[in-house]
């Protein structure tokens, strides 16, 4: 007689979450999907009290809200996620503690980030689709982490990030025209957090091709007797300066 020992809680795995990839927010938080379950029940005394499983008569379940952790805010692939807060409940309870469930993986991917303060100026036709670029390219102002939307270009307080690069304009064709549409390219992206982020680049310029004044050459004039007329007597044939190379030479070069 006398003879007295404790009954310890089976643990009980919690499974049927998933994790989702986001796109970098700076913080640590990885969302969650699917539904906490518990394993199938199984027959008093039967399986081992390491297998995660409840027991048929009792009355047990999982509840909670549980929450998602990665094991660091930044970008990559393959991340581990910790997850926490899936609780306990039913008239049994009491005999288990709650496994959260491990194992769950996701990806982090970069923000875009909108570059912007470039401007595009008219040029002269020079036969290239070089557009003049002016400006400074900048990023837009820094918003606090977990704020604004994944989609609104800008960078986050607390990040090392800035625009450089050598951003060039090309007009989306060589020929004369007002408002033609100009394509940026060349800004990139440094700082230390900088991989954390990806580069859109400046969109909706537009600027003006105006024609190139070409020389006319080769026309002699010819003395006349007076006739009491304005004309005068033009000899030789009309000809244009010698062609150059798109782009070389001046656009008042004629």
């Amino acid at each position: 007689t006398g003879l007295t020992a404790s009954i310890t809680p089976k643990a009980l795995t919690v499974t049927g979450l998933t994790a989702s990839a986001k796109e970098y927010d700076a913080l640590l938080t990885a969302p969650l999907g699917g539904s906490a379950a518990l394993l199938a029940p199984e027959t008093p005394g039967t399986g081992t009290t390491g297998d995660g499983k409840p027991y048929t008569v009792d009355t047990v379940s999982v509840g909670g809200t549980a929450a998602g952790t990665f094991s660091s805010k930044d970008v990559g692939t393959g991340k581990a996620v910790t997850v926490t807060g899936s609780t306990l409940s039913g008239a049994q309870a009491g005999n288990y503690t709650a496994t959260q469930q491990t194992g769950l993986t996701a990806n982090i991917t970069a923000k875009a980030l909108t570059v912007t303060g470039l401007t595009a100026s008219a040029k002269v036709y020079d036969a290239t689709t070089t557009a003049p670029l002016g400006g400074s390219a900048a990023l837009l102002a820094k918003e606090e982490p977990g704020t604004g939307t994944t989609s609104d270009g800008k960078p986050y307080t607390g990040d090392t990030v800035g625009v450089g690069g050598t951003a060039a304009g090309t007009f989306a064709s060589k020929d004369v025209g007002p408002g033609k549409a100009v394509t940026v390219t060349g800004s990139t992206l440094s700082g230390a957090q900088a991989g954390n982020y990806s580069v859109t680049q400046q969109t909706g310029l537009t600027a003006n091709i105006t024609p190139k004044a070409l020389t006319v050459t080769g026309l002699t004039a010819s003395a006349k007797v007076y006739d009491a007329l304005l004309t005068a007597p033009l000899g030789g044939g009309a000809a244009l300066l010698a062609p150059e190379t798109p782009g070389t030479g001046t656009t008042g070069d004629g």
